[in-house]
């Protein structure tokens, strides 16, 4: 018997290790879409749920502050299209909407609390959720931890 490995097994055994990466990642995809579920179910997630009209608001400069708009409809929209091509893409884009906001805002005021709450039910939400991460700093997977 041959313990050697014909290029039909070698096609085989990458394609099962293809497949089974895909289905880890649309599992993580999945995990990431109820994330924003639970996001937007919050009644506090109302100002991050569209993008901000800062015309209407009257932000003037809010496009010379903020190079990356994003907000909760923006993420689901890409992400079920596919236009993320990992979940660091989506969960950066996602923590973006509160950085902008307290980047954007007073520290003193309501929407920049606001952002706060939601970034920290982020966390938790994500860490409950096993959200799995590659962490770029070690090129390791890590699962997202709970902040506060």
């Amino acid at each position: 018997v041959s313990t050697q490995s014909t290029w039909g097994d070698r096609i085989f055994i990458k394609r099962a290790m293809t497949s089974t990466k895909s289905s880890a990642k649309k599992d993580q995809f999945a995990k990431v879409l109820s994330l924003i579920q639970v996001l937007e179910s919050d009644p506090k997630s109302f100002e991050f749920r569209s993008p901000v009209d800062y015309v209407k608001l009257g932000l003037d400069d809010y496009p010379k502050i903020i190079t990356k708009p994003m907000d909760l409809s923006t993420v689901k929209v890409n992400l079920k299209d596919g236009k993320y091509a990992n979940v660091e893409e989506s969960m950066s884009d996602i923590n973006l909407i509160w950085n902008n906001c307290k980047e954007y805002n007073d520290p003193r005021s309501d929407i920049f609390e606001l952002a706060e709450h939601m970034s920290k039910l982020t966390n938790r939400t994500a860490a409950k959720l096993k959200i799995v991460a590659k962490s770029k700093a070690k090129g390791k997977k890590e699962k997202i931890k709970k902040k506060n």
